[in-house]
């Protein structure tokens, strides 16, 4: 299931490349967005395990959660 979710997801953006043209741009908007991304999840993080009791137990959770969201 995960690989026909992730070909359809490299479709639909082959299918925004060929209606722009502008590979570059696009490129670059993607690597921007998941840099966004991953540094607010950074940032979030260490919120949480500075600013709330339990909070690196609650960050080992969160990571386990999402590892066996990963597997499924």
């Amino acid at each position: 299931a995960t690989a026909m979710l992730v070909t359809f997801h490299g479709v639909a953006h082959g299918a925004e490349l060929g209606q722009s043209g502008h590979f570059l741009s696009l490129a670059l908007g993607m690597v921007t967005a998941m840099s966004l991304i991953y540094v607010a999840g950074l940032l979030f993080g260490k919120f949480i395990v500075e600013y709330i009791p339990y909070g690196k137990k609650i960050v080992g959770g969160l990571a386990a959660f999402i590892a066996l969201i990963g597997l499924a």
